[in-house]
C-alpha cells in the first residue's frame, strides 16, 4: 500500500467513524482495528492544514457600463457589497484569496 493510500485508507475511516455516531472505543472494536493507530492518524489528520475551496458563481455582464480596465489582460471581480478587485494576468493567488476574505 502506497503512503497515499494509507493516508486515504484512515482518513475514510476517521469519516466513516465520525458519521457513525459511535465512540470511537466501539467503532475501532467493531472494525477490528488498533485503537492507539486510530487515535494518532485522528490527531494527525485534525490537525493537518485543510485546504479552503469555495466554488463563487460568476456573472459575466458584458453590457455593465462601470467596466474596470485591467492591465495585461487581467480580470476584475465585484463582490456582492459592491467592491470590484481588479486583476492584472500575474495577480497573487493567496494575496486574493485573503482580500476576499476580509471584503467578501
Amino acid at each position: 500500500m502506497t503512503r497515499e493510500q494509507k493516508q486515504q485508507y484512515w482518513k475514510d475511516h476517521i469519516e466513516a467513524w465520525q458519521n457513525s455516531g459511535l465512540s470511537q472505543a466501539e467503532y475501532v472494536r467493531r472494525n477490528g482495528l488498533p485503537i492507539k493507530t486510530f487515535g494518532y492518524h485522528k490527531r494527525r489528520l485534525q490537525s493537518a492544514p485543510k485546504p479552503q475551496q469555495t466554488l463563487v458563481p460568476v456573472k459575466v455582464d458584458n453590457n455593465d457600463t462601470n467596466q474596470v480596465q485591467t492591465p495585461e489582460s487581467g480580470i476584475s471581480l465585484v463582490t456582492p457589497r459592491g467592491f470590484t478587485v481588479a486583476l492584472a494576468s500575474d495577480f497573487d493567488v493567496a494575496c486574493l484569496q485573503r482580500l476576499l476574505q476580509v471584503i467578501g
